[in-house]
C-alpha cells in the first residue's frame, strides 16, 4: 500500500558540491499534513538535516517521492484553508507592487495550489498561468480565466507552452523542488532577460531565531536564507534585485526575494557563507529547542485535569515527534474549522473537534497544537477559562 520511494542526496542542490555534513539526525521521522483516518501502519522515514560545507546551504539528506508527497489525495495544504496564508498573500502582493507601475503583464505562478493567489493577480495581468502537480485533474484547462498546467514545472517548457512572460512568482514552492539550481537554470533559459522572478520561501534565519525546528519536515527539501538564496541566484547566472523579511510568515518567518536572469545590473553580495559558524549556530539553537520540547512534554504529562489541544495544525506529527508523545492523554484537538470536526490524522491517533460540538469543562488545560498560530490561538483559548495553557518556544 505504501510504496514510497526515497532518494539519498549526496550533493548540494544549489552548488553541486559533494561536501555534505550532518547537522541533525531524525530517525523514523513522521510525515506531516496527513489528515484522514488513523492507520497504525502509516510509514515514517529516517531523515537527516545536512549542511554543505562549501556553500553553507542546508537541505535534507533523503528526498521522498514528490509523486506521493504532492498527490491530490495525500497533500492536505490548500491556500484558502489558512487565514495566516491569506495574510501572507497581502504581504507578497505589497512587495510585488514595488516593482510595477502599470500592471504585471503575463504572469506564471509556480505551485499555485487552489488558484486563490492567481485570482488576485488577474486584475493586474494580461494573463495568468498556474503550474502545479496538485492540479493534475484540471491540466490544460482554464478556470475563471486562469490557465492551469497540472504538472511539475520541470516538465513544462514555458517558452513553448505559454510564450513571453513578464513575471514568475513562486510562494513556498522552491523549498519543495529537488534541485533548485536546475530549476532556476531552466527558468532562466525559458524566460526573457527582462522577466522578473519573485519567490517566497521559509527563512532559515527566522526559523532558527524563533526555534521553530518543528518546521523541518519531509516536504521541505531545502532551507534558505538570504545569503544562500543569493548564492543560488549567482550560481544559476542571475542577479539579485531586492528582498524583504516577513517575520509573521509560516515556519517562523519567510523570505521574499526578487531577481532576474541576467547579470547586467549591480549584483551586490553573491552570498558568501561561513558554513562552520552556521552549523555551530544551528546546533546550539536545536539544543535549546530540544530542551523546550522536553520541558513542555513533562508539563503536559503531569498536569492535573483534562488536557485539550487547540489548533489542528498541519505539522502536528513533527510537533509530537519532538515532544515524544502520541497525544494519547489529550481528550481532543479543538479547531474552529467546522469542516474538520470528527476527522483526524492518518498517522496520529487523536480526534479533531469543533469547540461548539464538544463539551469542554472550565478549568481545563490546553496545549497549543498549531505553532503557526500561537498568538491568535492563545487569545481564543482564554474564552474557555483555562487552568493552564502550554506552549514551547518564543512568540
Amino acid at each position: 500500500m505504501f510504496d514510497i520511494k526515497s532518494q539519498k542526496v549526496t550533493k548540494c542542490q544549489i552548488g553541486g558540491h559533494g561536501n555534505l555534513d550532518e547537522i541533525w539526525r531524525l530517525p523514523r521521522f513522521p510525515l506531516t499534513e496527513m489528515f484522514g483516518s488513523f492507520d497504525p501502519n502509516f510509514p515514517s522515514f529516517d531523515q537527516s538535516l545536512m549542511i554543505d560545507t562549501e556553500s553553507g546551504h542546508v537541505q535534507l539528506e533523503n528526498q521522498l517521492s514528490p509523486e506521493f508527497l504532492y498527490s491530490a489525495a495525500d497533500y492536505s495544504y490548500r491556500s484558502t484553508q489558512s487565514s495566516k496564508g491569506l495574510r501572507d498573500e497581502v504581504t507578497f502582493l505589497e512587495f510585488l507592487e514595488t516593482f510595477f507601475d502599470d500592471g504585471f503583464g503575463t504572469v506564471v505562478e509556480l505551485g499555485g495550489n487552489d488558484l486563490s493567489f492567481a485570482g488576485k493577480l488577474l486584475s493586474r495581468s494580461t494573463g495568468v498561468t498556474v503550474i502545479d502537480p496538485v492540479c493534475e485533474q484540471i491540466d490544460g484547462t482554464s478556470v475563471d480565466g486562469i490557465n492551469v498546467l497540472g504538472r511539475f514545472v520541470e516538465n513544462v517548457d514555458i517558452r513553448k507552452e505559454i510564450g513571453q512572460v513578464n513575471l514568475v512568482v513562486a510562494r513556498h514552492t522552491l523549498e519543495h523542488v529537488a534541485s533548485p539550481l536546475a530549476l532556476l537554470e531552466q527558468l532562466f533559459t525559458q524566460c526573457p532577460d527582462e522577466c522578473l522572478f519573485v519567490f517566497e520561501v521559509p527563512s532559515l534565519s527566522s526559523m532558527c531565531e524563533s526555534y521553530r525546528f518543528d518546521a523541518v519536515f519531509h516536504q521541505h527539501y531545502h532551507y534558505f536564507d538570504v545569503d544562500s538564496f543569493k548564492y543560488l541566484i549567482a550560481k544559476a547566472g542571475g542577479s539579485y534585485v531586492s528582498h524583504v523579511d516577513n517575520y509573521q510568515g509560516s515556519c517562523g518567518g519567510s523570505l521574499l526575494i526578487a531577481f532576474r536572469s541576467h547579470k547586467d545590473i549591480d549584483q551586490g553580495s553573491s552570498g558568501t557563507i561561513d558554513a562552520i559558524k552556521r552549523k555551530r549556530d544551528i546546533l546550539a539553537r536545536i539544543e535549546v529547542f530540544e530542551r523546550q520540547m522536553e520541558l513542555t512534554s513533562a508539563m503536559i504529562e503531569n498536569c492535573d485535569g483534562p488536557l485539550y489541544g487547540y489548533g489542528a495544525g498541519l505539522m502536528l506529527a513533527t510537533y509530537g515527534y519532538h515532544l515524544k508523545t502520541d497525544f494519547a492523554h489529550i481528550v481532543s484537538i479543538l479547531d474552529d474549522d467546522k469542516s474538520k470536526h470528527g476527522s483526524g490524522y492518518r498517522n496520529i491517533d487523536v480526534k479533531i473537534s469543533h469547540p461548539e460540538l464538544e463539551e469542554v469543562p472550565e478549568q481545563s488545560n490546553f496545549l497549543i497544537t498549531s505553532l503557526e498560530s500561537v498568538r491568535p490561538i492563545a487569545k481564543r483559548v482564554l474564552d474557555f477559562t483555562p487552568k493552564r495553557i502550554f506552549v514551547p518556544g518564543v512568540y
